[in-house]
């Protein structure tokens, strides 16, 4: 259990992922969207995607060709209050 809470955390805090965790939670986009919004490449993007959606974050659904990434229902309102704590306690704002 303590691997899989480590891997979880390191996933959350690692820049490239949280950005993205960052863009889902204002608004569903496409990996292509993504990578466009956040300067990253598409496979970066598309690599971060596939670890949070394997670590329950991120949900994928296809419309038409696209495929649209949304947070996972389940923990959108965890990441949100996270958000503003981070908003709130991070005077830094290195991150935000």
């Amino acid at each position: 259990m303590a691997c899989e809470c480590s891997f979880l955390f390191r996933s959350l805090g690692e820049h490239g992922k949280a950005a993205i965790i960052d863009e889902l939670l204002r608004e569903p986009r496409s990996i292509g969207e993504l990578a466009d919004a956040l300067g990253f490449e598409q496979s970066r993007t598309s690599h971060a995607i596939a670890v949070l959606d394997d670590i329950g974050i991120v949900e994928k659904e296809r419309d038409g060709k696209r495929i649209v990434c949304r947070i996972s229902k389940d923990v959108e309102p965890i990441l949100r209050k996270l958000d503003d704590i981070r908003d709130e306690y991070h005077e830094c704002r290195c991150c935000a």
